[in-house]
């Protein structure tokens, strides 16, 4: 799979693209190559500073996930975000620019589409409404039992409780994500390009940047102390001997194949 990815990333990339905006020929023709171009670029090293973090994340493992380590992981994380978000600012500014009205809208449909599936939630009954949470439990709880193994009791209740509870927190989740776009997409695209590369550095620094700039600033820094970020480091600190030694073989086999796919 992590193969298939990397060797794929810039038709991915590009089908995304086109996904949200509808490219016309001449954008296509224009923006096509300059993804392949930074993609290809970048995509060595990034495939190295992925490996790092792995191993750096296997490292923190043997400790038990210590505190200060779990940070020192996460914050190594934020800079590898922001120095990939800010290599792609020129390219971002420059693909906005060149957007239309009729492409904005197209965009906005697509997210008003995915927004959807809040939509049907909240319009569900009671029954309906905790069988789809129940679902969604089950699919995270597996996600994290391929790399930590079987959960305790505990431990899948401490997922639980990060998704939200009741119809009006996921009206209130929904309402903070259209606030979060509808914000995105004004800015975007009014914004001199000038503007947006500004904006996109700065979000790149910090990652709530947007949600700063789209709700009240006291709602926004709320939500961040219940961050998903936090509640990893909780759960990683509850894992027991077993389930670390299970994430340190999953991780080394995933390191294995990166490997042998850089050398390849």
């Amino acid at each position: 799979m992590q193969g298939l990815l990397y060797r794929n990333l810039d038709w991915l990339a590009k089908r995304q693209l086109n996904s949200y905006f509808d490219l016309n020929s001449k954008q296509k023709d224009e923006f096509y190559p300059k993804v392949d171009t930074f993609i290809n670029q970048h995509k060595t090293v990034l495939l190295a500073d992925v490996i790092t973090m792995l191993k750096k994340a296997e490292d923190a493992s043997e400790g038990g996930f210590e505190e200060n380590e779990t940070q020192e992981l996460f914050q190594e994380l934020a800079v590898m975000r922001t120095r990939y978000m800010k290599l792609a600012t020129p390219l971002v500014a420059d693909f906005f620019q060149a957007l239309g009205d009729e492409q904005w809208q197209h965009f906005s449909e697509q997210i008003a589409e995915k927004n959807e599936l809040y939509v049907e939630l909240l319009a569900a009954d009671s029954d309906d409404f905790a069988e789809h949470r129940q679902e969604r439990l089950e699919e995270s709880v597996e996600n994290y039992q391929s790399w930590f193994g079987e959960l305790s009791k505990g431990q899948i209740e401490q997922i639980a409780t990060y998704w939200p509870l009741t119809k009006e927190q996921a009206e209130q989740r929904l309402q903070r994500r259209r606030l979060q776009q509808q914000w995105f997409i004004k800015f975007s695209q009014t914004a001199s390009k000038e503007a947006f590369s500004q904006f996109h550095d700065d979000w790149a620094d910090d990652i709530n940047l947007l949600r700063l700039k789209s709700l009240s600033k006291d709602e926004a820094l709320a939500r961040e102390q219940n961050s998903f970020l936090r509640f990893q480091q909780t759960f990683l600190r509850s894992l027991s001997d077993k389930q670390l030694t299970f994430f340190r073989k999953r991780v080394a086999e995933i390191i294995s194949d990166l490997r042998d796919l850089k050398s390849s």
